[in-house]
């Protein structure tokens, strides 16, 4: 796959969880509340959080894994 196919199929759910992280940060930061009960950001169902962020560290995992190779070949062509 393509860098830019790569990018395509992903950004949504990287801006999203990107969005839930700056919304979950900032309800913790104004929140006033010392018991909590803070409402979820929208876009991100809690319970989702774990699984999207591995699906995120594996994604991150592939395009450094592709972005190593590429530089590898592109020394041994440059030889």
């Amino acid at each position: 796959m393509r860098q830019e196919q790569f990018v395509a199929r992903h950004q949504a759910e990287w801006d999203a969880f990107e969005d839930w992280l700056q919304a979950r940060g900032e309800q913790l930061r104004a929140r006033t509340d010392a018991r909590g009960g803070h409402a979820a950001p929208a876009g991100v169902d809690e319970g989702d959080v774990p699984a999207r962020y591995r699906r995120l560290c594996q994604q991150l995992a592939l395009a450094r894994r592709r972005a190593a190779t590429a530089r590898r070949c592109w020394t041994a062509c440059r030889r």
